[in-house]
């Protein structure tokens, strides 16, 4: 009996192990091949070096010798080169002055360029500044040239001096404040925060992107200085690059060995010129296609499939040197601190500090400052609710709370850091917003019958001279938000038809076409864009970082609108055109795997943890159309939207930025205040190109901002969900503006972002304006003291 019953227990063991061999055999091919692939990121991928800095050679080093009266025009191309042109490419700029000592030279921590006028005007000058970071958040030393470091006895004796001053600087940080307070009250500083895929390395396109932006606002200060504003004339342009390890593989090793083939294919460097002739009707190829792009574009896809994956390793990163990020901004903030009539004036006294700072992040650079900023905004947002509830009490025991008409609140909201952040695409999860949003909504009542009192409403929350603190702008992916249903459809295409009424009803009748014309124009620009696949978006930020959070959703319809792509149909929900089924077996599925993709069991459906801060909408209201403001039950997301005006696309080189026409950057001073104006009587739906008329002490000669931004969403059927005042401005961006994860450099949207802090927003208070001459004089600067005013006429 025992032995059957152990053949029993026999049997059933061998089956159950045969059936796990049989079930885990495939998974065995599928493991070996994951030890491959990791085998070969391990061992064969090329990675960038950790814990290296790449521009800290000390600035008063020989090879530097930095001072503010020698500048390099090595990267601007004189005026009327044709070949070998440079244009802020250090890469070329290394080939074409293979003698000049550049390698050496680019690596300084402080530089100084200039852009040379092609019309013997005069030049633009810039200071550029580095400052990295270990992946620990330590910052890096100077060094006397490239990989010889100085000696701790050398270091040492550095600061070796009982008096500050004489001290000299260890780190790149300090070489860079000691720098900022030789122009104290003069500063003009731009703090760029790299992201995702680059570093501070030589040729790396963000460091080229922020002398760009550097150049411009250079550009923009000597435009106002000519215009007669005094406070611009003297003011230093000094651009800080902050660089930290945000590329773990080293895409250039695997980029430049096929652009090298392909040379050699082509008979040699710069030998192939392709035929630039249009296209053959049907999509053909052109005429001829050189091998260095064929095998240039095979290695930048692979490049970035692989570096793909290294978005959530180089994502914990910029989260662990946030704080130390953040630490060194406040440093460049210290040095901004001046003496004015026997009184000190520090930095956060910005009303009355000359200073200006604008600090930007683009992608983990602003979940960088996301989340370095996260817990301080929220507790000032706390701070401006007690500081509100104070001052209502004492209206009320001075008897004015209750008065027609009570004084306006001035508890100003201070920015968290510099005078504007800016989140350009940033790769950082929506709850880092939502937070801010959800402590400011604690506050304030939004919907009709919820409050006691019409404070309760939150239109006083802020003053109504509050300017933006914080923006985040991100590349978006659908205009309107949430898609056009099919009742949109339905009203727009009446805006050319009779209307049916018997008999025929006057009033309204005008107002409902308009909003008809309205509704089809704005379908019908969507519509346009569906043929091509829709809006150009930032696809890491809207479909990458949802994937690697599991939520598939993004991707999923991502797939379905390249399917529908490949059959020419236009995409659903981004066009009012009903399509035919689609015939094409391989869009057909795909479109089947990315319904598989979405309908995926398990997923993070949590979206503020899962998307980023500028792809979470507000979820549209179920009723109305795009033409009706209805509030939304869940009032957090994106909240403002900017737009191209005519001719944006419109752009200047790097080399030309000194003497070029093609775009101007207006001065916009009180903009904010005249459209909040123009939209009573709290300003809700203000729209920087529809301005109120200026007010007595405001020139009306003063222009909009050099792009259209909008307080909520134009034509898409959701009422703003901040108040016009609010300081935090999450806005979706058009492809005009921006386009893609890295299409942040047009010269209007540049002129924009600038215009935010070098003109006045607002009209602040202050002491009571000069009595206005009878008649303005032609040339503003004639009549203008240091402590005049800014002035916003320009020459004639």
């Amino acid at each position: 009996m025992w032995k059957k019953a152990w053949a029993a227990i026999a049997a059933v063991s061998w089956f159950f192990v045969c059936a796990i061999r049989y079930l885990l055999r495939p998974f065995v091919w599928l493991f070996v091949l994951a030890l491959a692939v990791l085998a070969i990121l391990i061992l064969v991928l090329p990675t960038t070096p950790r814990d290296v800095a790449y521009r800290n050679i000390d600035p008063a080093s020989e090879i530097c010798g930095f001072s503010p009266d020698q500048a390099w025009a090595v990267l601007a191309d004189p005026a009327g080169t044709k070949d070998a042109l440079v244009d802020n490419d250090e890469i070329k700029a290394l080939a074409k002055f293979p003698s000049g000592g550049w390698k050496k030279k680019f690596a300084c921590s402080l530089q100084r360029h200039t852009i040379p006028a092609a019309d013997g005007g005069d030049p633009l000058f810039y200071n550029l500044a580095f400052v990295e970071f270990r992946e620990d958040g330590s910052p890096y030393e100077l060094i006397k040239d490239l990989d010889k470091p100085y000696s701790i006895e050398e270091l040492s004796s550095r600061v070796r001096f009982v008096s500050a001053n004489k001290r000299e600087p260890i780190t790149q940080l300090r070489a860079l404040t000691n720098l900022l307070r030789q122009t104290a009250g003069r500063n003009y500083v731009v703090a760029f925060v790299h992201g995702w895929r680059h570093d501070a390395r030589i040729g790396d396109d963000n460091v080229a992107a922020l002398r760009r932006y550097a150049a411009h606002a250079a550009r923009y200060l000597k435009e106002r200085c000519r215009a007669g504003e005094q406070e611009q004339c003297g003011r230093v342009v000094t651009a800080v690059y902050i660089g930290w390890r945000g590329a773990r593989i080293d895409e250039p090793r695997i980029v430049d060995p096929l652009v090298a083939a392909g040379d050699w294919l082509d008979g040699g460097p710069n030998k192939c010129r392709e035929d630039d002739s249009p296209r053959p009707a049907g999509g053909g190829r052109s005429a001829k296609r050189c091998w260095r792009t064929t095998l240039g574009g095979l290695g930048n896809n692979t490049a970035s499939l692989i570096a793909a994956l290294t978005l959530f390793d180089r994502k914990p990163v910029s989260e662990t040197i946030a704080p130390h990020v953040l630490t060194a901004i406040r440093s460049i903030e210290s040095t901004f601190d001046i003496d004015r009539n026997g009184r000190t004036v520090r930095y956060y006294e910005r009303e009355q500090n000359p200073n200006r700072l604008l600090v930007i992040g683009h992608s983990l650079g602003g979940n960088l400052l996301a989340t370095a900023l996260e817990h301080d905004a929220v507790k000032r947002v706390e701070w401006q609710a007690a500081r509100n509830a104070e001052l209502r009490q004492s209206r009320l025991l001075a008897g004015s709370g209750r008065s027609s008409s009570p004084p306006k609140q001035e508890n100003y909201f201070e920015p968290p850091l510099g005078n504007l952040v800016v989140l350009i695409n940033p790769a950082a999860e929506a709850r880092k917003w939502t937070s801010i949003q959800r402590a400011i909504w604690q506050h304030i009542a939004f919907r009709e019958g919820e409050a006691k009192v019409d404070e309760d409403y939150g239109h006083e929350f802020f003053p109504d001279y509050q300017r933006p603190v914080v923006i985040a702008i991100t590349s978006a992916f659908a205009w309107p938000p949430g898609g056009i249903r099919t009742e949109d459809c339905a009203v727009a295409y009446n805006f050319d038809k009779a209307f049916r009424d018997d008999p025929p009803v006057v009033g309204g009748a005008d107002v409902l076409r308009r909003k008809e014309e309205r509704l089809h124009t704005a379908i019908d620009d969507v519509d346009e864009k569906s043929k091509k696949g829709g809006v150009v978006y930032d696809t890491a930020t809207h479909d990458l970082f949802p994937f690697f959070k599991f939520d598939f959703r993004p991707m999923a319809d991502r797939l379905d609108r390249y399917a529908r792509y490949l059959a020419e149909e236009k995409v659903p929900r981004l066009s009012c055109v009903r399509e035919p089924e689609v015939k094409s077996r391989l869009s057909r599925l795909l479109i089947k795997i990315a319904a598989l993709l979405r309908d995926a069991p398990f997923q993070n459906s949590d979206m503020e943890e899962t998307r980023t801060i500028g792809n979470l909408d507000v979820p549209r209201h179920a009723a109305g159309t795009l033409g009706d403001y209805l509030i939304p039950s869940k009032p957090f997301g994106t909240t403002h939207e900017i737009r191209g005006l005519a001719n944006a696309a419109r752009s200047m080189s790097y080399s030309s930025l000194a003497t070029s026409k093609l775009v101007e950057c207006p001065i916009s001073h009180f903009w904010l205040s005249r459209a909040r104006r123009q939209q009573a009587p709290h300003g809700t739906n203000w729209s920087s190109s529809d301005l109120a008329a200026a007010a007595p002490d405001e020139n009306p000669l003063a222009k909009p901002l050099s792009a259209r931004i909008a307080h909520g969403f134009d034509m898409a059927g959701i009422t703003p969900v901040t108040r016009a005042n609010d300081p935090f401005w999450n806005m979706r961006a058009y492809d005009d503006v921006i386009a893609e994860h890295s299409g942040y450099r047009l010269s209007s949207f540049i002129c924009a972002i600038n215009q935010l802090v070098m003109d006045e927003p607002t009209k602040l208070p202050g002491p009571p304006a000069p009595a206005a001459a009878a008649e303005v004089p032609k040339n503003p600067a004639d009549n203008l003291t240091v402590s005049s005013p800014p002035v916003i006429l320009k020459k004639n």
